[in-house]
């Protein structure tokens, strides 16, 4: 970091995809597209284990129909499989003398839709149809060094979820300036834990249980609770007006439901960042409503944009914490985070511009902030990153070899509005700055430099974690900070 910290920190990655691009005919296009990336020695200061390895491939595939009709503009279906095979485990982090654990998962999904666009009068209407599968699986292998004695944890516990749904959206103009925009998703859930009434032993701060009993007890599930159905509804209007000097003004109100993921309803004290975590089956959905005022337009050569938005969720997804014991039996006490449904308010604003200073000389900037709390009680919500501003001075040159170089920087402000019961801490106010350039040398390639944090500061993300356990030169419970002075170099070719 800036100041020296040395911080435990690595990861290695490969990846490779191919896509094809096919026209069957002068109407019927086809796309398909593979992605396969192998992620190798993942260092998480915040976790209890590390990955070994992470193998995704992802496969799509896409085929439009675009038919010559008055009404019927395009037909399109789309389809995907995605498959993740994962290995965690604590070989080098600082409790692996009491425990060695470690964690291989699974993740399968399939996905599939399809999409219809058809033009009436003046407007167009999209209307489709969608689904999707999930299975998420992984077992914990936990073995007391001092006992001897092995447990199997299943903390995703053969986790299911199906997915149907339909939506509609219907986009027209309203005399010559202004348009209007319609849409409306509804769709029906199933989740599932297929080995809910395993047996687990999760350390001495709990004893002897089962999965579904460990929701209850710990996680504030009410008992009985493991299948659930959910049939969320959204919609949202918008209505977009362009002024004759080349200004939008847009006003949109949304309305949308949300479902808990399989983490947040099934984890079984599986790692998460700052302990453990824990889930609540009979969490209900959440219903955001919100209204959002944007604006957008040039002031000579300036363009400038800004955004304010204000937010009601009922029955939000609050993170917490929800217990603190000893999880894996290393003889330390763990923080085990959950989820708990309560109602919340949000309010945000966002502004960018991009100023041209003179033809070379350009200064873009952005702006911004939320706030967010619990409605009851005033209480922050957690996880909310402090005021952000970005700005930079960049000067472009050339014609057939063209060449760039920004000066620019982030300063993001203090942030002390934090939820103790999540357990994060405060973070101070930090200014970065970065030098980079770029130089097209000739047709199709291009070569990239740059500087990040120029002046080596220390500094500490709000979003960072902090480390569990003792790691390089940090001590558990201590802020990670962000990296010092780092360079990167690029050569891009197209063809």
């Amino acid at each position: 970091s800036g100041d020296g910290t040395t911080v435990q920190a690595n990861r290695d990655s490969e990846k490779a995809a191919a896509f094809w691009t096919q026209r069957l005919s002068d109407h019927v296009l086809l796309e398909l597209g593979t992605r396969w990336i192998y992620d190798t020695d993942v260092d998480y200061i915040a976790l209890p284990m590390d990955s070994r390895y992470a193998k995704t491939n992802i496969t799509t595939g896409q085929l439009t129909w675009s038919p010559e009709g008055d009404f019927l503009n395009e037909v399109q279906f789309r389809t995907g499989l995605g498959e993740v095979e994962h290995l965690m485990d604590n070989q080098d982090k600082a409790n692996r003398r009491m425990v060695e654990a470690f964690t291989p998962s699974t993740a399968e999904s399939s996905h599939a839709a399809l999409e219809t666009n058809w033009k009436i009068d003046s407007g167009e209407l999209r209307v489709g149809i969608d689904g999707s599968r999930l299975e998420r699986d992984a077992l914990r292998n936990r073995t007391m060094v001092m006992m001897n004695r092995t447990f199997l944890d299943p903390i995703w516990p053969d986790l299911t979820q199906e997915q149907i749904g339909v939506f509609a959206e219907w986009e027209r103009p309203i005399g010559n300036q202004t348009q209007l925009r319609a849409g409306l998703r509804a769709d029906w859930f199933e989740q599932d834990a297929g080995k809910a009434d395993q047996r687990i032993v999760p350390g001495p701060g709990v004893g002897p249980t089962t999965v579904k009993d460990a929701w209850v007890d710990v996680g504030g599930s009410e008992p009985g609770v493991v299948q659930t159905e959910d049939t969320p509804v959204s919609a949202n209007l918008a209505l977009q007006h362009t002024l004759e000097s080349d200004w939008m003004l847009q006003l949109g109100l949304s309305r949308v439901e949300a479902v808990p993921n399989l983490t947040q309803r099934y984890l079984s004290f599986g790692p998460v960042p700052g302990g453990f975590g824990v889930g609540n089956p009979s969490l209900d959905m959440e219903t955001k409503w919100e209204l959002e005022l944007r604006t957008e337009g040039s002031v000579g050569a300036h363009r400038m944009g800004a955004a304010v938005f204000a937010a009601r969720v009922e029955e939000y997804l609050l993170p917490t914490t929800v217990a603190m014991l000893d999880v894996n039996g290393d003889g330390r006490i763990d923080r085990v985070r959950g989820t708990k449904n309560a109602d919340a308010e949000l309010f945000g604003a966002e502004a960018s511009a991009l100023i041209v200073c003179s033809d070379s000389l350009t200064l873009p900037v952005s702006l911004g902030i939320v706030r967010g709390e619990v409605a009851d009680t005033g209480t922050p919500l957690p996880e909310i990153p402090p005021l952000d501003l970005r700005a930079a001075l960049r000067w472009e040159q050339g014609e057939s070899h063209p060449w760039f170089i920004e000066f620019g920087g982030q300063f993001a402000a203090r942030q002390d509005r934090i939820d103790p019961e999540f357990g994060e801490d405060e973070t101070p106010s930090y200014a970065l700055f970065h030098l980079k350039g770029g130089w097209t040398f000739a047709e199709g390639w291009r070569i990239e430099a740059g500087i990040e944090n120029l002046f080596d500061r220390e500094y500490h993300d709000h979003l960072t974690r902090e480390a569990l356990l003792p790691e390089g030169d940090l001590k558990a419970g201590d802020e990670v900070p962000g990296p010092g002075r780092g360079f990167h170099l690029a050569l891009q070719a197209d063809w």
